[in-house]
């Protein structure tokens, strides 16, 4: 790697991005200890300052807070706090008709390479790599700004060679998610961010769509911490996408889970016996599990889920698999995938459990014992 580059991304560092928290409960390998289920902070920092044990550790005297792993981590366990998504977005949403153009420094200050092409007028905003942007901002900041919000791509010649495939994969899950909200789908990423194309007319937004966009992560208490109203699991980025679906209803949209940090669970009821370890390991808390004098129940936000498969690893009885296929249009569904009600046996009148689906009045050892009776009252007719 270029030393000098790494060096001149750390003096920027110093002034853009003083701070980088880390909440380690979020992380799926800290909840599912004893397998390995996710190593895409460690994968994709260039500079190897990320070690996960029993927490998440970054050694600050490597780390060059370039961001990437905050986009990169599906459950937000890093958290960029200068300049925050938040205020960032709060500046490409501010300018009324001016163009914001969106680029790394090393681009802002060489914009050599080999690739020549005209400079992009506008209001610039300059982040050490554009490779720290989730697809959650991307699409929230080109859901508000539409056309007027450019991302400048990468030059050929940077050495912050993950950066440039980071970017790639946001970008390609960011057209996933436009699918949700626009009639024509996008047909591909240079549509969205390339500087080369006339973009006017690329896609009619749904006009309250980007009111939205820019209210719902702006509108926060606290801008420092995230969301306030949920709690450490749920990852914020995620609970703001969640909540501006919710407004709309989505249409159907098939895509490969292999696409997307989103998975989708299906259980075996006749595996599953309901006894929750698998909701206590998931680092999200997509899975929830809730007992009572009632009965019990498990429920599932497809939302939610990062597709870490900790459940699945856990769960004793192999009831959980993980679907091939999800449908972008029951992001913001939950739904209960299995449930347990008690009730009393009319015949010896213990308390016995009953799964969904499934009717009875009396509890399985009364089915034997009447059966038996049955079958034995039959053999001695016959005798």
């Amino acid at each position: 790697m270029n030393s000098i580059f790494f060096d001149t991304i750390r003096k920027i560092s110093a002034s853009q991005l003083t701070d980088i928290t880390v909440t380690s409960d979020r992380c799926s390998d800290v909840s599912c200890k004893t397998k390995k289920i996710c190593s895409a902070c460690q994968d994709n920092c260039v500079v190897d300052a990320i070690d996960i044990g029993e927490g998440v550790e970054i050694d600050w005297d490597k780390c060059i807070k370039c961001g990437i792993c905050a986009a990169v981590c599906p459950t937000e366990v890093f958290k960029i706090q200068a300049p925050s998504d938040n205020k960032i977005l709060r500046s490409i949403t501010s300018s009324k008709n001016e163009n914001i153009i969106i680029e790394c420094d090393f681009v802002d200050k060489s914009f050599q390479g080999k690739e020549k092409r005209p400079r992009t007028s506008g209001r610039k905003i300059i982040v050490p790599c554009i490779g720290r942007f989730s697809e959650t901002f991307l699409l929230l900041s080109t859901l508000s700004r539409g056309d007027k919000a450019k991302y400048v791509s990468c030059t050929s010649d940077c050495s912050f060679l993950i950066g440039k495939e980071v970017i790639d994969k946001m970008w390609r899950r960011t057209e996933n998610l436009f699918k949700i909200f626009e009639k024509n789908p996008i047909e591909n990423k240079e549509d969205i961010h390339s500087d080369n194309k006339d973009q006017t007319g690329r896609r009619e937004l749904l006009r309250e769509t980007r009111f939205q966009a820019i209210e719902l992560p702006l509108s926060q208490k606290d801008q420092s911490t995230g969301l306030s109203n949920v709690n450490i699991k749920t990852p914020p980025q995620r609970a703001e996408l969640l909540q501006l679906i919710e407004m709309y209803s989505p249409p159907t949209v098939l895509i490969d889970k292999k696409e997307m940090h989103f998975s989708n669970i299906k259980l075996s009821p006749e595996k599953c016996r309901l006894n929750g370890i698998c909701a206590s390991v998931c680092p999200t808390d997509a899975l929830q599990f809730l007992g009572n004098n009632q009965g019990k129940e498990l429920s599932f936000k497809m939302g939610l889920c990062v597709g870490c498969e900790a459940c699945v690893y856990i769960c004793p009885e192999e009831a959980l698999e993980i679907d091939e296929e999800i449908d972008l249009g029951l992001l913001s569904s939950q739904q209960t995938i299995m449930k347990l009600k008690y009730q009393l046996c009319t015949s010896c009148g213990k308390q016995f459990s009953v799964k969904t689906g499934y009717d009875s009045s009396i509890c399985k050892s009364c089915v034997k014992t009447q059966s038996f009776l049955e079958e034995y009252g039959k053999d001695s007719e016959i005798s």
